[in-house]
């Protein structure tokens, strides 16, 4: 019997619920994380202004290329599972385990930073000492649960709100950020390219000398940009809950070009420019204190803007600890109805290794993956499916599913007013 084969229950019990609107959210809130806010401040310290922004266009080069092959896929075959399934159905089942595993694990550790993280960030407003962070941990996990408990469309509801307001935050902060580096503040000091001089385009890493200190402080940067990017497929796990899926992932993936081109390329670019890489606030805490953006507009002689950022920060960590546990559950059903780690990426966590910088919980994070990526392949292959081959071209299942999704795509009523006009061309 096919995986995929038409005795099976179409699409596999999920219900499509998800309107373009929340698709297109999602995939935005998936690119677009907290590396804006706080990670561009530690990889300005780590690489300097022309390091940071390097990492970040590398990355984002990255996160293009897989966002097109990925909306290529799953626009073709919306399917439960997203690229969980689809590499069992073109690859090997092997491939698939392992890799589904490894995705439910990434999410499954994911989601108690992130509710951790939201605590350390009410603490701007009301210290440990005075309620303990267990009650907001608390609090904050009956919220993502009840949130993923009314399904599909109240998930992608909540997005949608949540990351209006951090895509509102952001485009606010680029402004302020320009305005700021022109000689708008009340200092009126106009920066412009002062700090690419003084103290330099790029950092020495941990004071190495030379070109390899200033590699290893892009490559840092490279591997704050890679955290910062990741759930940008997530599209690819809500595809098989999305409405009209042939007309509403492309657009998403479309909206998704355009916002890393303008938040991340763009801010990272302010963000060299406000804040010199020597700055001592940088990357020092985990709040709103550590935002390269509120870092300058201290500079500059106003206040004010840190509770609204770190505000902007809370509904950042509580979306992505909804995303978590969505995207760690459907990793879980992809699995149940259905080569390992480039070379390369045994640096991500390189800085544990330096002299008097070991940190045992980035190298868990970093390295345990490596080592179970494998096991579970050898696993999946040899005991779930008893030695199965590879897909071969000429097996791949290019038919199987395709009526139900037909069925299931639409064209869309043409949008008649100029309000209208405006929505569809943003989303």
């Amino acid at each position: 019997m096919s995986l995929y084969g038409e005795d099976v229950i179409p699409h596999h019990s999920l219900v499509r619920q998800m309107e373009a609107r929340h698709i297109a959210m999602i995939s935005i809130g998936g690119a677009i994380g907290t590396g804006v806010f706080l990670g561009s401040g530690s990889s300005l310290a780590d690489g300097g202004p022309l390091g940071l922004w390097l990492g970040y266009v590398s990355v984002a080069s990255i996160c293009y290329a897989m966002m097109v092959s990925l909306g290529e896929m799953v626009s073709f075959l919306p399917i439960p599972g997203g690229h969980i399934a689809l590499a069992e159905r073109f690859v090997s089942p092997a491939l698939s385990f392992a890799m589904g595993w490894n995705y439910w694990y990434s999410w499954a550790i994911t989601l108690p930073a992130e509710l951790s993280a939201a605590a350390v960030l009410i603490n701007y407003w009301i210290s440990a000492s005075r309620v303990n962070n267990a009650a907001w941990i608390s609090i904050c996990i009956v919220v993502v649960i009840g949130i993923n408990s009314m399904g599909a469309r109240a998930y992608g509801e909540a997005e949608f709100w949540f990351v209006s307001i951090k895509v509102l935050t952001i485009i606010g902060l680029i402004i302020v950020g320009i305005i700021l580096d022109l000689g708008g503040g009340p200092s009126h000091d106009r920066i412009g390219f002062r700090y690419w001089k003084n103290p330099g385009l790029f950092v020495q890493y941990h004071k190495i000398p030379g070109v390899t200190g200033r590699f290893a402080g892009w490559w840092a940067a490279v591997t704050q940009a890679a955290y910062s990017f990741t759930g940008a497929e997530i599209v690819g796990i809500a595809a098989g809950e999305a409405k009209n899926p042939r007309k509403t992932i492309p657009k998403a993936i479309k909206v998704v070009y355009v916002l890393i081109l303008l938040f991340y390329i763009l801010g990272t670019f302010i963000v060299g420019l406000i804040v010199p890489s020597n700055n001592v606030d940088l990357g020092v805490r985990s709040n709103a204190f550590s935002s390269p953006f509120v870092i300058a507009i201290r500079n500059a002689g106003t206040s004010g803007l840190p509770s609204v950022i770190n505000a902007a920060l809370l509904t950042s960590a509580w979306s992505a600890a909804s995303s978590d546990l969505y995207t760690a559950s459907r990793a879980i059903y992809g699995l149940a109805i259905s080569t390992m780690p480039l070379p390369s990426l045994l640096f991500s966590g390189f800085s544990v290794f330096l002299k008097d910088n070991w940190d045992t919980a980035n190298f868990i994070t970093n390295y345990i993956p490596y080592i179970l990526s494998p096991l579970l392949y050898l696993f999946g292959r040899y005991v779930m499916y008893r030695g199965a081959p590879p897909v071969a071209a000429s097996e791949m299942d290019f038919v199987s599913g395709i009526a139900e999704i037909e069925a299931d795509s639409y064209e869309e009523e043409p949008p008649k007013s100029l309000v209208e006009k405006l929505w569809k061309w943003l989303i």
